[in-house]
């Protein structure tokens, strides 16, 4: 994957910070419909946030155990993951 991702032009002045880098729902902690904590920050650095929503889309976004995208899913994930950063001012 380093390699494609070698290949690949990304601006220098897109929107940088933690990544979790491996955001699924396995690493989420809930208290009904809230977000009590985030886990296992092993694979977690500081870089692009593209990288970020994307393996992040990848563990939220497919429904029917992975065999279909849902736009829904990504709608709702891509405006919460953005409120979030904005709102807590977790971006550079």
């Amino acid at each position: 994957m380093a390699k494609e991702l070698s290949l690949l032009y990304f601006p220098d002045d897109l929107p940088s910070g933690t990544i979790h880098e491996d955001l699924g729902k396995r690493h989420v902690i809930w208290q009904k419909d809230e977000i009590l904590g985030i886990i296992d920050f092993d694979r977690s650095y500081y870089g692009k946030l593209v990288f970020d929503l994307a393996e992040a889309c990848r563990g939220w976004c497919f429904i029917n155990n992975w065999r279909e995208w849902s736009n829904k899913n990504f709608r709702a994930f891509i405006n919460s993951y953005q409120n979030e950063r904005l709102e807590k001012r977790l971006f550079i």
